[in-house]
């Protein structure tokens, strides 16, 4: 008599999925759709100060060349060493007060990610040790240097940053509950899709195991660690969310 397996034409021979793959929503191919919110810095005071600065000293230097190319006449010329003299600090002082605007944030599936110059570089939330809250903003550790999500041009990306942060890698936020509530409601950026994370050098967070094809690879869909498809842990090594049965 033809058993159960041979009737549906499977036989016990027939290679087997890793478990891993048949698991699933823990789990995330790389070839599938990431998304994450962009945030641009909100203008500070100082940065009000600083176009008032930098409109007065162009005006005075502009005065003082005019003064030293003998166009103007009278006072204007008698003073053209004094023009230009306020006019340099008055810039000076636009750079020391008024500043370079913060760059973008993005927040979402692929952590937190700065963009420079056109680039995003981010770090995943695997990779964020501590998340407490500082005087002037929100703070994420790493192994490298602190990441400052500032309040004075970041403060609706860092309720954001913390509302993420508490559904992926609770263990790790600092923050009491009071605080988080006082951070405000999550709100602005805009939903963006982002490039797939790139596997070059990196390694399989439960063997060691280089990443080398981007179609082996497993990604924890809280945290963000990656994983080999073989090599896949029954929970993440660093969330602790469950990513297979036992």
């Amino acid at each position: 008599m033809a058993t159960k397996k041979e009737k549906s034409g499977v036989s016990d021979d027939a290679p087997r999925a890793p478990e891993a793959e048949r698991s699933s929503k823990a789990l995330r191919h790389l070839d599938e759709t990431f998304e994450e919110w962009r945030h641009e810095p909100t203008a500070r005071g100082s940065a009000y100060l600083g176009a008032v600065l930098l409109s007065l000293g162009g005006l005075l230097l502009g005065a003082s060349t005019f003064a030293f190319a003998r166009i103007a006449a009278g006072p204007w010329r008698e003073n053209a060493w004094l023009l230009l003299a306020f006019g340099l600090v008055f810039e000076l002082a636009f750079l020391i007060v008024g500043g370079k605007p913060d760059a973008p944030l993005r927040v979402g599936d692929l952590g937190v990610g700065r963009e420079t110059e056109g680039k995003v570089q981010r770090v995943a939330w695997c990779d964020i040790t501590r998340i407490s809250l500082v005087t002037d903003g929100v703070k994420l550790e790493t192994a490298d240097e602190p990441i400052l999500v500032g309040f004075e041009q970041h403060s609706s990306t860092a309720a954001r940053v913390v509302a993420e942060a508490k559904k992926r890698i609770p263990k790790r936020v600092v923050i009491e509950d009071d605080d988080v509530a006082g951070l405000g409601k999550v709100q602005g950026g805009a939903r963006v899709t982002a490039e797939p994370p790139q596997v070059t050098m990196a390694v399989c967070r439960a063997t060691g195991e280089a990443l080398t094809f981007e179609k082996d690879v497993r990604m924890c869909r809280s945290c963000g660690a990656l994983y080999h498809r073989n090599g896949v842990p029954r929970r993440c090594s660093e969330c602790s969310r469950k990513l297979r049965a036992a």
